[in-house]
């Protein structure tokens, strides 16, 4: 399985972009690391997108769940990540 890395900046620039427009709700965490947390909510949703080299993936917390040092969800590719996050 061939891995894919993640040019973290320019993901989270354009997730930040993208959430003024559509006027979403977000705290964005940057990490030493390189790696971001961005939390969003949606739709009465608390969602988690977690974006380092390595991996993008998200969350959705609620009174069952918490935040984690890896999300729940994974994509498999940048393009996998753009159509969920297009659905917002």
């Amino acid at each position: 399985m061939e891995t894919q890395s993640y040019n973290t900046y320019s993901i989270v620039q354009e997730i930040e972009r993208l959430l003024k427009v559509k006027a979403l709700w977000n705290e964005v965490h940057r990490f030493p690391s390189g790696a971001a947390m961005i939390d969003i909510r949606h739709n009465d949703q608390f969602i988690v997108i977690q974006v380092c080299s390595e991996y993008v993936g998200y969350s959705i917390i609620d009174e069952n769940t918490g935040i984690d040092s890896r999300p729940d969800n994974f994509f498999k590719s940048e393009a996998e990540f753009w159509s969920w996050f297009g659905k917002l």
